[in-house]
């Protein structure tokens, strides 16, 4: 659920009533609308907008002094997200729905071999893991680029359609200049670019209607953002094509990122040395070339670290056994932190250690 920006907490039976007594209250306004004279329509709409406004919302989070627009998010198809923590355990929830998708070709398929995230090695909810998407009439998502710029799949389930707006990854660094020159950051996802601004800039846009039914590739590094012409629910989750400009891509967004402090959602490093333990993608020589660039890159790192480790006197553990236990992420910054960490430990327990990168300090 999202309320300009921010987002509030709520069970989907929450929503599926508030949606339906919004609906029937919708229809009664139209009834009085048709009804009334035309003169006095404003002055209805309005007292009608206000009473919604003093409603006795109980959703965690709302701003009780906005009008707001339901958008119920990241509803995982998984049992081991935090939404299906009160399911029964012995019951498969999402087969029918997961059986559905598994008959998509496989370069569509989140868990394949084939696709650079299934070699993340945990789930990532949303990026690897299938979500759904609940939308009403004029739901926005904002301008953004997916994450370590992979592509994603999008799939209406309707009844109602959506309008896409796409820009090619060609025009990034005009595109960083037109956000940058409007003073918007659209790594926070509340930038809605003007049509008006983008042809100015010379920057060409694709925009296309999503109907029921309809499936979206949205492909390397594009930078998109939906709104929502009815009510339709959408599943979604990213896929890595393992091809040259992919990796290639990732690699120059996390790089990115980190140099922005953005956090880098996808584990690029773990991603590439997981493949390479299974022999994945050597027939393909640019992006062997490209893994085994990354890999020396990050094994010189490891040198250069242990040797920064030595000379300060601190204590080195060997964790082998351990390190697949964790997707090591720094505790401060939430970028990845690759092979050697910098680890507090609290209460002498393994399981509440944090985590922390080179550059942050330990707090």
């Amino acid at each position: 659920m999202e309320d300009r920006g921010r987002y509030c907490r709520m069970k989907l039976s929450q929503f599926e009533n508030w949606k339906t007594n919004e609906q029937e209250a919708s229809r009664k306004l139209l009834n009085i609308l048709k009804k009334c004279d035309p003169k006095q329509a404003p002055a209805i709409a309005q007292d009608f907008m206000q009473n919604g406004i003093k409603a006795p919302y109980r959703f965690e989070g709302v701003e009780k002094q906005y009008s707001w627009t339901p958008f119920a998010t990241n509803i995982d198809l998984n049992e081991e997200a935090e939404n299906s923590q009160n399911l029964d355990k012995d019951e498969d929830y999402f087969k029918e729905q997961l059986d559905i998708l598994s008959q998509l070709p496989w370069f569509m398929q989140a868990s394949d071999k084939g696709n650079l995230l299934a070699h993340i090695g945990q789930n990532v909810f949303g990026v690897n893991t299938v979500q759904m998407y609940s939308k009403f009439i004029g739901s926005f998502t904002a301008a953004h680029m997916e994450n370590s710029l992979m592509a994603s799949i999008n799939w209406n389930v309707g009844p109602g359609t959506s309008i896409w707006y796409a820009i090619p990854y060609e025009y990034w660094t005009k595109l960083e200049t037109l956000v940058g020159s409007m003073r918007q950051k659209y790594h926070e996802q509340n930038y809605w670019p003007s049509e008006e601004d983008i042809h100015e800039a010379n920057i060409p846009l694709i925009k296309f209607e999503q109907k029921k039914d309809e499936l979206v590739y949205v492909n390397t590094g594009t930078f998109h953002w939906v709104k929502s012409e009815g009510y339709c629910t959408n599943v979604s989750w990213n896929v890595g094509p393992a091809n040259f400009n992919q990796l290639a891509a990732s690699l120059i967004s996390a790089s990115h990122n980190t140099d922005c402090n953005h956090e880098c959602h996808i584990p690029i490093t773990t991603v590439i040395w997981n493949a390479a333990k299974e022999q994945m993608f050597k027939d393909d020589k640019l992006m062997y070339k490209c893994m085994r660039w990354h890999m020396q890159r990050s094994l010189a790192w490891c040198i250069g670290y242990v040797k920064w480790i030595k000379e300060k006197g601190f204590e080195l553990l060997d964790w082998t056994g351990h390190a697949e236990q964790y997707l090591y992420r720094c505790h401060t910054c939430e970028q990845e932190v690759f092979n050697i960490v910098k680890m507090l430990r609290i209460n002498n327990k393994m399981k509440e250690d944090e985590i922390f990168c080179l550059k942050c300090p330990i707090k």
